[in-house]
């Protein structure tokens, strides 16, 4: 994604909150003064946001983190909003029980209109296992990229280790060489267009569930203003509001480090004043703007760059280091000096190798639990929609 979409996107975000939505983020920051979960519950975000960002600057890639952030957002969206969802099923049932004869035309009504928010919820899980289903390809071409780095650095070792008889400099030079080639190969498979296509489903996501929640307000508003978990039902509109808006600031970053390696250290400094945030403002809209400034900025100083054997995992970015280490090494004129250098860097890449697979053997077991968690608060909904449509 070009640079320029990724600022208008956030520009259209800010302009929201701003406007459409102000009443959201007003209500957000009255319950943040005088709710000790919401206000602890802001405070994990912007923690966590703060850490997701200075994990894309310091790598200038998709990280792990950052992965795991987006798996956490659908899980925290899901269950707050099915939570909303059921409660306001019980809502409806508990009305329809105080209700006199003819009032039966508009309990119907009523159920009907909660048959919509069940069908833009399925709408909604649909996208959510959909963005899963990417992850997953994102995480088994990690898991690839992984393998053939640790045959790569095996056959290495090995050389290493029984050198054959014939072994002269010529042939150890051609053995470097080989190896080099190989980490290219690895590279060039590596490349981020599974990482851009994640990131269009995150935002496409991202959208659908705010016209989502704009969705559920309406009709919550339709099925009663005096239902006693009317404050619940706004704690949750609220979490869900700041939740999405963090989520659209994350992948503003990430889209932005993916479209151009220039990107890296503007995040980087945009990381580094996330602490000292404009005084009268939720920290969230000082980031916006923030970031916003940064982008047009850049997007005026930079051509963009979209080179397709960039690497998108920042796990696997020391195989760049590798690779032009290797090269530059191998044509230096005193080869035993450059041979020991090189050693150092394939000790180093072998040493990332064992850490790095853990994190992604972590992601999967996240994403395996936030599909089977959405499969059956889905069935949940679904169930309580068909129930009542019954009556």
């Amino acid at each position: 994604m070009r640079l320029k979409r990724v600022r208008e996107l956030t520009s259209k975000l800010l302009g929201n909150i701003r406007d459409k939505d102000a009443g959201l983020l007003r209500a957000h920051e009255e319950d943040c003064k005088h709710d000790e979960d919401m206000q602890s519950f802001d405070t994990n975000l912007k923690a966590r946001t703060t850490e997701v960002i200075s994990s894309l600057a310091s790598s200038g890639a998709i990280s792990t983190e950052y992965l795991k952030d987006v798996v956490n957002y659908v899980r925290v969206w899901n269950q707050t909003t099915v939570d909303s969802i059921l409660q306001l099923e019980k809502d409806i049932r508990a009305e329809g029980k105080k209700g006199v004869k003819g009032k039966q035309s508009k309990e119907r009504k009523k159920n009907s209109r909660f048959q919509t928010v069940v069908d833009k919820y399925e709408e909604s899980s649909r996208e959510m296992l959909d963005l899963l289903s990417e992850l997953d390809k994102f995480v088994k071409s990690a898991c690839n990229s992984h393998s053939s780095i640790e045959t790569v650095v095996q056959e290495y070792f090995d050389k290493q280790e029984n050198p054959n008889d014939s072994g002269t400099s010529l042939t150890t030079h051609d053995h470097y060489k080989r190896i080099s080639e190989k980490l290219k190969n690895i590279k060039a498979a590596a490349h981020n267009s599974l990482a851009e296509s994640l990131l269009q489903k995150v935002q496409a996501l991202i959208t659908m569930h705010q016209q989502l929640l704009e969705n559920l307000t309406v009709q919550k508003e339709k099925l009663g203003k005096k239902q006693q978990t009317a404050r619940a039902w706004r704690k949750a509109t609220n979490m869900l509001f700041i939740s999405s808006v963090a989520a659209m600031l994350l992948w503003s970053v990430a889209a932005a480090v993916l479209a151009s390696p220039t990107t890296v250290a503007l995040a980087a400094a945009f990381a580094a004043s996330t602490g000292a945030l404009m005084e009268g403002q939720h920290w969230i809209v000082s980031c916006l703007k923030e970031w916003e400034n940064d982008l047009k900025k850049e997007e005026n100083q930079v051509e963009e760059m979209h080179d397709n054997t960039r690497l998108a995992f920042t796990e696997l970015s020391n195989i760049n280091k590798a690779v032009n280490e290797i090269d530059v090494l191998l044509g230096q004129p005193d080869f035993a000096i450059a041979e020991e250098q090189i050693n150092v860097t394939m000790k180093d890449i072998q040493k990332k190798l064992e850490p790095f697979m853990n994190k992604i053997e972590g992601l999967k077991g996240e994403v395996d639990k936030c599909r089977i968690e959405l499969m059956n608060t889905r069935d949940a909904v679904v169930s309580a929609g068909s129930a009542l449509m019954s009556i």
